[in-house]
C-alpha cells in the first residue's frame, strides 16, 4: 500500500509542480483520506526496532551536549578577546 501512496505523490509532483496549490490541496485530500479509510495496522515494534530508536535518541542527545560544549567554547574564547580588546583601548 505504501508504494501506491509514493506512486501517487510523484505524479501529482511532476503534474502539478508549477502551481504549488493545487498540489498541496490534492496532498491535504490524500492525507484525509487515508486518515478516514483505513483502521490500525495492529502491528508491533520489535526489540531491534526499539533499541534502534534508544540509540538514536541518545546519539542525537550526546551529539547536542558535544555541539554545545564546542562552541561554548568558541563563544568564550572570542569574548575573552573582545574584553581584551577593550580593556586595551581603555589603557591607552
Amino acid at each position: 500500500m505504501l508504494w501506491l501512496y509514493i506512486k501517487i505523490l510523484f505524479l501529482i509532483d511532476f503534474y502539478f509542480l508549477s502551481n504549488s496549490f493545487i498540489y498541496m490541496k490534492i496532498l491535504h485530500y490524500i492525507f484525509l483520506f487515508n486518515l478516514i479509510c483505513f483502521t490500525n495496522a495492529s502491528a508491533y515494534i520489535d526489540p531491534g526496532s526499539t533499541s534502534l530508536i534508544f540509540q538514536s535518541i541518545l546519539a542525537a542527545i550526546a551529539g547536542g551536549f558535544a555541539w554545545i560544549v564546542i562552541y561554548y567554547k568558541k563563544l568564550k574564547y572570542y569574548l575573552k578577546l573582545f574584553i581584551d580588546k577593550i580593556s586595551n583601548k581603555k589603557k591607552v
